[in-house]
């Protein structure tokens, strides 16, 4: 089966899900050469649901924060839940741009899919903190909220090989790019974090701290 075909069979997508699995392995013991694994031979249907699985998660987290730590409506609490689903999205199309126009204008390759895989290592990494802050932002909210900035760090150290394996760059231009690519990315996150979550995280802060003086 080719690497960037739907599988059409229960055989193809077992296939599929091993060799996953097997570059995800490499990726732990050594992340240059799983990176490249993915980024080169990865199948862009797992990356597209593992973006997707990121975006939920985010929504999760926003619901429980604003349903068991600020008490808000069912209305507004479907919107959190669905704004940052859209954000997620949002964000991960602003990086995609970013590295793809920055990487031509180096003379990297021009791989849509390659890229699209890339990007979906800092989900790998950023998927198991996500899920992990689910559960624990029931009766630790700062300790979750921790978890969601933490979990960036590994997300672009995976980004940065990824982009090195996607468009065939050199170090240095690699690093730049990645550097280029960051800065963008948290500039992104900054404004969108400020639009949607920044009251509900201070809100959470400022009710965790005082509920710790009593």
């Amino acid at each position: 089966m080719s690497n960037s075909s739907i599988p059409a069979t229960s055989a193809e997508a077992t296939e599929m899900i091993n060799g996953f699995l097997g570059s995800l392995k490499d990726l732990i013991s050594s992340p240059a050469k799983g990176a490249k694994e993915i980024v080169e031979n990865g199948n862009f249907i797992i990356s597209g649901i593992l973006m997707a699985a990121q975006a939920a998660f985010a929504g999760i987290l926003s619901l429980i924060f604003a349903a068991f730590h600020l008490d808000m409506g069912i209305g507004d609490c479907i919107k959190y839940f669905f704004l940052s689903i859209f954000f997620s999205v949002l964000l991960t199309g602003i990086t995609f741009g970013c590295a793809m126009i920055t990487g031509m204008c180096m003379k990297g390759t021009n791989d849509a899919k390659k890229l699209l895989n890339a990007l979906s290592l800092r989900c790998i990494a950023v998927l198991p903190f996500t899920i992990i802050a689910v559960p624990v932002s029931f009766l630790f909210s700062e300790f979750a909220i921790l978890l969601v900035f933490i979990c960036e760090l590994p997300g672009l150290f995976y980004e940065y090989f990824g982009f090195k394996a996607a468009f065939g760059l050199d170090e240095s231009k690699t690093a730049y790019l990645s550097v280029i690519v960051s800065i963008v990315y948290i500039i992104a996150f900054a404004i969108i974090f400020r639009l949607i979550a920044s009251d509900l995280v201070q809100t959470v802060i400022y009710s965790a701290l005082s509920n710790s003086f009593y």
